[in-house]
């Protein structure tokens, strides 16, 4: 099962313009067994026709960590509404320069994580999860100045966020 997204958000220095990612969010099946893992792909896909500068860390962390100290986080609900609470405390600076690549038309880039390790996720049920792509840094930071801010080179910077996937886990 895959999810596409497609939103508008700044790019490079340019301010507003078209939105040349998408995010695919891609779960192998819908039913899971509790206890075991629960893989789920996050890509971003370059949907213009040139080549554009993405961040491709592609790092998880809490939706409520500082947006610099995350690339991709997941909301992920109960069918109650609650949010299921993330699992770790993920301590990562901004993007570095080898973070950042050329990605061309048509190419994605793509990571996979277990959402049953990241997540609290242990009961039996229903749930909803929704994926969230976010860069706003323009380049790297140089970690040896980092007074100096970020290098441009053009990254397309906003967020991105996926349409929400329902699965279900079972005893």
């Amino acid at each position: 099962m895959v999810i596409m997204s497609y939103l508008s958000f700044g790019c490079g220095s340019q301010g507003a313009a078209p939105n040349p990612l998408a995010t695919d969010v891609q779960l192998p099946h819908t039913t899971f067994t509790a206890r075991t893992p629960i893989p789920i792909t996050v890509s971003i896909r370059n949907t213009s026709s040139r080549t554009v500068t993405v961040n491709r860390r592609m790092a998880v962390n809490d939706i409520n960590a500082p947006a610099a100290a995350r690339d991709i986080a997941f909301d992920i609900r109960a069918a109650s509404g609650k949010a299921v609470p993330f699992r770790w405390d993920v301590k990562i600076g901004p993007p570095e320069a080898s973070d950042f690549g050329q990605l061309g038309p048509g190419r994605t880039e793509a990571a996979t994580v277990d959402l049953a390790d990241q997540f609290f996720l242990n009961q039996p049920g229903s749930y909803t999860v929704t994926a969230i792509y976010e860069n706003l840094a323009r380049g790297p930071i140089d970690p040896d100045k980092p007074d100096a801010g970020a290098k441009d080179v053009g990254a397309v910077r906003g967020r991105v966020v996926s349409k929400p996937l329902k699965f279900t886990i079972v005893p």
